[in-house]
């Protein structure tokens, strides 16, 4: 599905509910626009920009898309325990290839501690910074 050229300002709630839906092309999406359904689209391989406000709930949810093969998230408003969350869902993520996290607020730290990384994620993608796995 493509949205990018349209006048569209926010995505509707119920884009949730194509769960075969494999693209969903636009410049970006709120997380509150697919809190309640963002896990539910288990065949998503692209996703536009994610913009997180704070939201513990949608971190999870992206744990679930394990098509997904890149992702660009900017978060606002971060939480110390925000890190730990998201490594979780992006250490389900084993296809992903591309990786790019980022803050509103360039003062705000987020701490990510992988545990592994996804198998399939490419070095090239980080070039700001070097991931570190946690020895067990």
């Amino acid at each position: 599905m493509d949205i990018r050229q349209t006048f569209l300002s926010d995505i509707p709630k119920e884009i949730s509910k194509l769960r075969k839906l494999r693209h969903l092309l636009a410049e970006k999406i709120s997380s509150i626009a697919v809190k309640d359904g963002l896990g539910d689209m288990t065949s998503l391989q692209k996703l536009p920009l994610l913009e997180i406000e704070d939201d513990g709930v949608v971190i999870r949810e992206l744990g679930k898309l394990k098509q997904l093969r890149g992702l660009v998230i900017i978060i606002t408003n971060v939480k110390g325990e925000l890190g730990n969350a998201l490594c979780s869902s992006i250490n389900e993520m084993q296809l992903l290839e591309k990786l790019h996290i980022d803050t509103t607020d360039k003062n705000e730290v987020i701490e990510l501690q992988f545990m592994s990384t996804p198998s399939a994620l490419r070095k090239e993608a980080l070039p700001q910074w070097e991931v570190k796995e946690v020895a067990n």
